[in-house]
């Protein structure tokens, strides 16, 4: 801590001699630890290299940011036409000026429909091909598991009688 903070928050100077040395991890764990960011990284890369390959991504938004910014000038226009005019004809200048609004607010939302649609779709593919690989034993080490039928009377006593257990420890 410097001088200044420590005469700021008032605490006693710090002691210079004991520095504190980061924590030693086994080689093992930190192995382990960069496999696993390792792997986490390749499926965002797998998921950003999905959504490079669809076609036209970037000019559908295009087109629908050119389409609200035509309905935003055009509602900007039609706002002050209708304070300009006649209070009689001012009426339907300000519906149709609405509307403009509501177009605005339609092309936004179909840019971002568009994007979680392909967000979903890509998860579903990703889901779909893990679903093969675990069916066709692509996966090493893929466990088979075995499923019990129970009620939800027995689910219960099981699950209140492991917690039994763990207060009598």
């Amino acid at each position: 801590m410097t001088k200044k903070l420590e005469e700021l928050l008032n605490i006693a100077p710090s002691d210079d001699s004991t520095e504190m040395l980061p924590e030693e991890v086994e080689p093992s764990k930190a192995i382990e630890v960069v496999d696993k960011v390792e792997k986490e990284l390749k499926e965002v890369d797998d998921i950003e290299s999905a959504l490079a390959g669809v076609e036209n991504l970037t000019a559908n938004d295009k087109e629908m940011d050119e389409i609200a910014t035509k309905a935003d000038d055009t509602f900007d226009n039609l706002m002050d036409l209708g304070m300009n005019v006649e209070a009689r004809f001012s009426g339907q200048i300000f519906d149709t000026a609405s509307k403009m609004l509501q177009i605005k607010l339609n092309a936004k939302q179909a840019k971002i429909d568009k994007k979680l649609k392909m967000v979903e779709l890509q998860l579903r593919k990703k889901a779909l091909d893990a679903r093969i690989d675990r069916d066709m034993g692509k996966i090493d080490g893929a466990e088979n598991g075995e499923a019990t039928v129970l009620s939800r009377n027995e689910l219960l006593d099981r699950i209140l009688n492991k917690n039994d257990t763990k207060d009598n420890k």
